[in-house]
């Protein structure tokens, strides 16, 4: 995983825009010594490319804690990472987004499984 820090314009309702720290992710997935998804090669991309596959913020209430928007078998999964220290962070929760899913006719079912474990600590490289 791959995770870099963006300053972003986010337009509002009056025509204004403010600046807002992001961050935008690529990660690369293996199972049984398989590549199964790979974003890394964007990884020189940004924001407005929209080449990265999960993008997030700091909770409003706890600064330690992030909130991960990922694509992950073509379908939205949130996950949340706790601060451990300056080399350190933890995969808290994996999760599929909530709402209405709908499959169109001659579309195959949505894999709501996940390949990405929780509870494992990533070290910085």
């Amino acid at each position: 995983m791959i995770l870099k820090k963006e300053i972003n314009t986010q337009p509002f309702k009056n025509d204004t825009h403010t600046l807002l720290d992001s961050l935008i992710g690529f990660h690369k997935i293996y199972k049984n010594g398989q590549i199964m998804e790979d974003s890394t090669p964007f990884n020189n991309t940004g924001f407005i490319d929209e080449k990265q596959s999960s993008v997030g913020n700091t909770d409003n209430d706890d600064t330690n804690l992030l909130v991960l928007f990922m694509s992950h078998k073509n379908k939205g999964i949130r996950m949340k990472i706790t601060y451990v220290d300056a080399t350190h962070i933890k995969i808290t929760e994996v999760k599929n987004q909530e709402g209405a899913r709908f499959i169109f006719p001659g579309q195959e079912p949505t894999d709501w499984s996940i390949d990405i474990p929780q509870d494992i600590i990533l070290t910085k490289q």
